[in-house]
């Protein structure tokens, strides 16, 4: 039988036929260690522990239609605290984030941080840096897994790209960051057809590639951290 807070209920022992205790339903599914909660049943403190929600999930937490914080996502204040803060320390390290990698509820949260500019999926602080509209940013994203010779190409372009991590390289072969976020899927299956790790020929030949991209792929893969080496054989990265 589905509960929500406020729920009321009895405790029968059935041995003697008599009622021996009962109560009312404060969290429909606590958290942490019994001797630390503190529950008073009200949908701030069932939120305060949960991190993002959607709107169906808060509803069935706590029995109520909860307005969304940001976007169509339920948090506590002290959530959305937290997650603006960890994003601008990433911005303030890195220069640049990649919203590809973002969970989805964090792309929407960097959507509403002030001063922040999203291009080509790419944010930055301040105004929007022109060499995110360079040509060769779509040149790469459209391209996919197989992309022009980078030696070919404006290397001081180039070279400002891998910087700002919108671009992976590895002997001259570089990917849009993009690019390579989407391949998470064909990891997985590839993962799940070799559980010990796959080769670059498995890699290549589930892309439908050859060598020359494959190689520098699986190196830009490991930079990203979606894959590690191992030997003969690529695990998952610290990405996931």
């Amino acid at each position: 039988m589905p509960l929500v807070p406020g729920d009321r209920f009895l405790l029968r022992d059935t041995g003697i036929g008599a009622t021996v205790g009962g109560g009312v339903i404060l969290d429909v599914d606590p958290r942490g260690r019994v001797k630390d909660a503190a529950p008073d049943g009200s949908a701030e403190q069932i939120l305060s522990n949960r991190g993002w929600l959607t709107i169906d999930e808060a509803r069935q937490l706590t029995g109520q239609d909860i307005a969304p914080i940001v976007g169509s996502w339920v948090a506590s204040a002290e959530t959305l605290r937290s997650t603006v803060a960890a994003l601008e320390q990433q911005l303030a390290t890195s220069q640049s984030i990649d919203t590809s990698l973002l969970a989805a509820y964090e792309r929407d949260v960097l959507s509403t941080i002030s001063g922040v500019q999203i291009n080509n999926g790419i944010a930055v602080r301040g105004e929007s840096d022109p060499l995110l509209s360079h040509p060769y940013v779509l040149l790469f994203l459209e391209a996919g897994v197989t992309t022009p010779d980078a030696d070919k190409l404006d290397r001081n372009i180039i070279r400002q790209l891998v910087q700002k991590k919108i671009l992976f390289e590895h002997d001259n072969i570089a990917f849009h960051a993009e690019t390579l976020a989407s391949l998470r899927p064909t990891l997985e299956q590839l993962w799940t057809q070799n559980p010990e790790g796959f080769t670059m020929a498995n890699l290549r030949d589930a892309l439908s590639i050859t060598r020359k991209h494959a190689l520098p792929l699986g190196n830009c893969l490991d930079k990203m951290g979606l894959t590690k080496r191992q030997g003969d054989v690529r695990v998952a990265g610290s990405a996931w």
